[in-house]
C-alpha cells in the first residue's frame, strides 16, 4: 500500500504514463504540470480518489475523480496547488490518509498536506512541477514529515 496511479501532462512532454509510483512530474527540469489524472490505491477496503487543481488564471476548478482529468491541456496553464481527498470506504472507516506535497517553483518541495488540505502555491504564480502521494494507515506520516514546512504559500 501507499502508491497511487496517476498520468501528469507536463509543458513540453504531454501526459507522461507515469503508472504507479510515488512522485509524478520532473523537478529541476523547470517544466509546469498542466493536468493530472489521478487512480484510487489498492487498499483492504474500497478506495477511491477526489482531487481538485488551483490552475494558472481559473482558481480552484471542480474537483475531479478515479482517473478523470484535472486541470487543462493545450492552454498552457499552470497547475499551482492540489487538494486530494480519499472517498469509498477508505474515507468513511477513517483508518487511512492520503498525503501528499508539491514541488514548487522557486520553494522546491513544500511540507505535507493530508486528506482534503491545500498543497502548493494560490496567488504567487507559480508553477507545480511534481506532486508526491501516499496512502497510509491513520496515524502514520510520510518520511521526512516535518510539522513546521508549511504545505501550501498563498499571497
Amino acid at each position: 500500500m501507499g502508491a497511487v496511479s496517476a498520468d501528469v501532462h507536463l509543458q513540453g512532454a504531454g501526459w507522461t504514463g507515469a503508472g504507479s509510483a510515488v512522485e509524478f512530474g520532473t523537478t529541476g527540469q523547470a517544466r509546469r504540470l498542466e493536468a493530472v489524472r489521478i487512480s484510487g490505491p489498492a487498499t483492504p477496503v474500497s478506495a477511491g480518489i477526489s482531487y481538485e487543481v488551483h490552475a494558472q488564471s481559473r482558481g480552484w476548478m471542480p474537483a475531479a475523480a478515479d482517473g478523470a482529468l484535472a486541470g487543462t491541456t493545450g492552454q498552457a496553464k499552470r497547475l499551482e496547488a492540489v487538494r486530494i481527498s480519499l472517498t469509498g470506504d477508505a474515507a468513511k472507516d477513517g483508518n487511512y490518509s492520503v498525503w501528499y506535497r508539491v514541488h514548487s517553483q522557486t520553494y522546491g518541495w513544500l511540507g505535507w498536506a493530508h486528506d482534503g488540505e491545500p498543497a502548493g502555491t494560490t496567488g504567487l504564480s507559480r508553477r507545480a512541477e511534481a506532486i508526491d502521494m501516499q496512502v497510509l494507515p491513520q496515524g502514520q506520516v510520510p518520511n521526512g514529515y516535518d510539522a513546521s514546512k508549511a504545505a501550501c504559500v498563498s499571497r
